[in-house]
């Protein structure tokens, strides 16, 4: 996933900082989490108070 699809998640019009917690934002960070996962990360820590 591009780092700029993660931030329009996070910090877009429908994202969640906005409280968008479904639909899109939460399926783009699923997406993210899972090729973190392909990519041999087994843990994934929230780091943001968005998330």
């Amino acid at each position: 996933m591009q780092q700029e699809q993660l931030m329009e998640t996070i910090y877009g019009e429908q994202g969640i900082k906005n409280g968008y917690f479904d639909g899109l934002a939460l399926e783009y960070v699923y997406e993210a989490c899972v090729e973190l996962n392909k990519l041999g990360c087994d843990i994934i820590l929230p780091g943001i108070t968005e998330l």
